[in-house]
């Protein structure tokens, strides 16, 4: 007879959420990333996929992004208490304008001026980790 553990899978996606990074080039432009607001347990969690996506109109820096993860629960309900870190390359771009506004599903930034000074991170939960 075989051993039968009951599991459950619950199924999560995360739209347009956590913490926006932004890194200065050399040539100028900037390197887009988002740091997803989740922390996957190693025992318990499967990322499904991630993707983001980063598209400048005028001086509107636009970012797009999508988690998905799958947490299965035996029947203890307990997971390790590990955190992974997502996250999610969006690209390159390079603004011709010398400011920028970054709008990241509904947060939007004051103005920020161009070039960078250094690394920026927007939208940053009190939980989420540095984007650095």
């Amino acid at each position: 007879m075989a051993c039968e553990q009951d599991s459950e899978d619950r199924q999560h996606v995360h739209e347009n959420s956590g913490a926006v990074c932004l890194s200065a080039g050399e040539d100028g432009g900037i390197a887009v990333e988002v740091v997803f607001d989740v922390c996957l347990s190693g025992s318990c969690d499967a990322l499904d996929s991630h993707a983001c996506h980063a598209a400048l109109d005028g001086d509107r820096l636009s970012i797009s992004s999508r988690l998905t993860y799958t947490t299965r629960v035996g029947p203890s309900g307990e997971c390790t208490l590990d955190c992974q870190i997502v996250k999610g390359t969006c690209g390159d771009v390079r603004p011709a304008t010398s400011s920028i506004r970054v709008v990241h599903g509904s947060n939007e930034s004051d103005v920020i001026a161009l070039p960078l000074a250094g690394d920026t991170e927007l939208f940053s939960p009190d939980s989420s980790p540095s984007c650095y």
